[in-house]
């Protein structure tokens, strides 16, 4: 999160009773799951053997 940001969604966090902390260990649990997935399908798509059709399996049912 950049500075500005931060400088900008702190005090609306507060003036809205939002713990400003809480919001960003959310955000970033978000994320990490986000990218959890994303390198879950990358590593099903890795490999000698693989071939088109099947790649293209995995990439339409994610």
């Amino acid at each position: 999160m950049s500075a500005l940001n931060t400088t900008l969604l702190k005090p609306l966090c507060e003036e809205m009773g939002y713990d400003h902390q809480n919001l960003f260990y959310s955000e970033l649990a978000y994320f990490g799951d986000i990218f959890s997935y994303i390198n879950e399908m990358n590593l099903k798509l890795q490999g000698r053997d693989k071939r088109k059709f099947n790649v293209w399996d995995k990439v339409e049912s994610f």
